[in-house]
């Protein structure tokens, strides 16, 4: 019972972990240059506005992919909590179901707290 409790909390941990450190990373990206007012620089440059977004997730992606590394090893390491019972293939398709999560909710905040239609005429 009490390892079922753990293994509950420490999936929804580091699940949201994930979460909030790939959705940051497109958020900030956007929100910078909506605020910066540097859009026309990137109307400018001979790349698209899905390339930044395209590349704010993939860093995202990155850094949450460290994140998870490291939080695997730690539960392990505190609660013999092992990640990767299910197998690989089930942890990956969890993470990637955990990406998508975050590219929809930072391009959503973004778009909110933009303040104007800008980011979806992106």
């Amino acid at each position: 019972m009490v390892q079922t409790t753990i293994s509950f909390l420490l999936i929804g941990a580091i699940a949201l972990s994930i979460i909030q450190v790939c959705q940051i990373d497109i958020a900030y990206v956007m929100l910078f240059d909506m605020w910066s007012k540097s859009v026309k620089h990137t109307f400018m440059a001979p790349v698209r506005g899905f390339h930044l977004i395209i590349g704010s997730l993939l860093f995202g992606i990155l850094r949450s992919t460290l994140v998870f590394v490291i939080l695997m090893i730690l539960s392990f390491y505190f609660f013999s909590f092992d990640f990767l019972v299910a197998g690989v293939w089930p942890t990956m398709v969890f993470l990637g179901g955990l990406f998508l999560t975050s590219a929809s909710i930072g391009y959503l905040s973004a778009f909110q707290f933009s303040g104007s239609d800008s980011v979806l005429r992106w």
